[in-house]
């Protein structure tokens, strides 16, 4: 199993902007795939750096509503 240690949050998410902006989805997911060592939290396959593999999973699902206010949140998102 990976160690995954939470890093700082990338300047465009700590901003407010959306993460699903283009621009900040891509900031994003380089930080995430730099954070778990370019695998998947889950099964721990590689994950390429590019390409339409790059999914970002949320950890408390944001369709709940006791988890709707972590949508955005940095502690909250995964790359999968």
């Amino acid at each position: 199993m990976i160690k995954i240690e939470r890093r700082e949050c990338p300047e465009r998410l700590s901003r407010g902007e959306a993460w699903n902006d283009r621009n900040c989805k891509s900031e994003l997911v380089k930080a995430l795939h730099e954070m778990q060592h370019g695998k998947c939290c889950y099964c721990e396959r590689r994950i390429a750096e590019e390409g339409h593999d790059q999914a970002i999973e949320h950890f408390r699902p944001k369709s709940r509503p006791e988890f709707a206010h972590l949508e955005n949140d940095w502690s909250n998102l995964l790359h999968v």
